[in-house]
């Protein structure tokens, strides 16, 4: 357990030295067992803040995405959606993309007709030509000059031009969301009742929902907003009201699920065990497997000084040029063994608020670093995060 204590004494000296504030981690190995279960730290900065446990309740944001894409995959097995058929066929509304190129000297903005087709493959590995807008000054600047409104909760509010043709390279966005949207369409219902149905109810998850606002049991668990000064490094009251509480209008596949540790980590070890409870065996291949036409795209993001926290927090020793990396139908994969942390083809994502999980199948490990901080890509958290891979991967081998 040397690892562990390890561990144990890095998250107590960065809790007494103030540079977190709380979370709970959890890893699991591939027979079921529990490695390392272990809460600390409170809530928030506030003097009644509750101490932080297994159950406190969050904004998971994009660690939806995996449990969107699952759902998705299961509709493919059931031949309700189709991996490589033109979204147009269920979603009308994509029957003719167009792709932003610019703006002219008169502010009039440049468009021209996509040729190649926008694919549930494309849409599950973000390389579908869509971005988030609030990621992309272009796409912005388009919404700025028709008057579209911001934060409406809607998948709608997404229905904006693509930056790149279908296929040709890689920009987060907000195709999960779209997904969930094709979900809902051929199913008939809610994309919050069907993970219910298909995901939770099996699972036997009891704290994850996409509408927490108006669950008195939800909110009494729920974090405090911590954040970090990034100028000074010190932990503030995040009081900037960009991600309150809330529920939105549709239940947003991308990144709309609140959850704790206890609940996520159930998902993870059915996709480490394998245990066909979520996917049958060619779809949970599809869920781990590269499927980049062109990863080079993403690996230029995952290795960038600036938005590699984002895009790889965990990984910031292993961002050399000779690293391998592609993006999966469930998350990023590292497609290259990163000796003493991850095995190759380990699968990994996280959401924006800095919880992150993992899934390695080669050592047979997955866990989840559960908290909630921003600003994104957070440096500190990024590197607990290293550290809970690397004490989880040490009691495996030992196992």
């Amino acid at each position: 357990m040397a690892g562990i204590r390890k561990f144990k004494s890095t998250i107590a000296s960065a809790l007494s030295n103030k540079e977190i504030a709380g979370g709970a981690v959890i890893a699991i190995d591939r027979h079921g067992k529990e490695l390392l279960s272990h809460a600390f730290g409170q809530t928030s900065l506030d003097d009644d803040a509750h101490l932080f446990d297994l159950d406190t309740t969050f904004w998971i944001a994009s660690s939806t995405k995996l449990l969107t894409a699952i759902c998705a995959l299961q509709c493919v097995e059931k031949g309700l959606l189709k991996l490589d058929e033109d979204i147009s066929t269920v979603l009308p509304e994509w029957k003719d993309p167009q792709i932003l190129t610019g703006f002219d000297g008169d502010g009039n903005a440049q468009l021209r007709c996509a040729t190649e087709k926008i694919t549930l493959r494309r849409l599950l590995t973000h390389s579908s030509g869509m971005t988030y807008y609030f990621m992309n000054p272009l796409i912005m600047r388009w919404r700025d000059s028709q008057g579209l409104a911001v934060g409406t909760g809607r998948v709608a509010e997404y229905m904006n031009p693509l930056v790149f043709e279908p296929g040709s390279s890689w920009q987060y966005g907000p195709s999960i969301d779209w997904a969930g949207a094709m979900l809902e369409k051929v199913t008939g219902v809610t994309l919050g009742a069907y993970m219910q149905a298909h995901i939770f109810a099996p699972l036997g998850m009891t704290h994850t929902t996409f509408r927490a606002k108006h669950d008195a049991e939800m909110r009494r668990r729920m974090v405090g907003r911590v954040g970090r000064n990034p100028t000074t490094g010190e932990l503030i009251r995040e009081e900037s009201g960009l991600y309150p509480v809330k529920d939105n209008t549709d239940d947003l596949g991308g990144g709309g699920l609140y959850s704790c540790a206890r609940d996520y980590i159930k998902v993870l070890t059915s996709l480490l065990l394998d245990d066909g409870k979520l996917l049958g065996p060619a779809m949970h291949g599809e869920l781990f497997r590269g499927q980049l036409e062109h990863p080079e795209a993403f690996a230029a993001a995952a290795t960038n000084r600036v938005v590699g926290p984002l895009f790889s927090p965990a990984f910031a020793a292993s961002r050399g040029a000779d690293s391998r990396w592609d993006y999966a139908l469930g998350g990023a994969v590292v497609d290259k063994e990163v000796p003493g942390q991850a095995g190759k083809g380990t699968l990994y994502w996280g959401g924006l608020p800095n919880n992150n999980w993992w899934i390695d199948r080669e050592n047979g490990v997955c866990g989840f670093y559960a908290t909630w901080l921003l600003p994104p890509g957070d440096q500190i958290t990024g590197k607990l995060m290293a550290e809970l891979q690397k004490a989880a991967l040490k009691e495996v081998a030992k196992l």
